[in-house]
């Protein structure tokens, strides 16, 4: 599991990938805390049907953004949570 704090919104924005090896799908898996205490966490999980590689999370006022590479396609698969 790994984490970013969010320092103007005072949470955490935690991620970890889930693989259900050897068989698709991976399940990225987002947790933001509602204070900076890691308590009371707003949780969801993002199917994708190919291996994500270099996810990146993006902190924005609107949000926090996911994007990745798919399985050396060229097309971005993009999540955004609203809080």
């Amino acid at each position: 599991m790994r984490g970013t704090l969010d320092e103007n919104g005072q949470r955490w924005l935690l991620h970890n990938l889930i693989a259900s090896l050897p068989l698709c799908p991976f399940y990225q898996m987002i947790a933001v805390s509602q204070t900076s205490i890691l308590q009371a966490l707003v949780s969801l999980s993002v199917r994708i049907q190919h291996m994500p590689d270099y996810p990146k999370f993006g902190i924005w006022t609107d949000g926090y953004y996911m994007s990745a590479n798919v399985s050396g396609r060229k097309r971005m698969e993009e999540t955004c949570l609203r809080l």
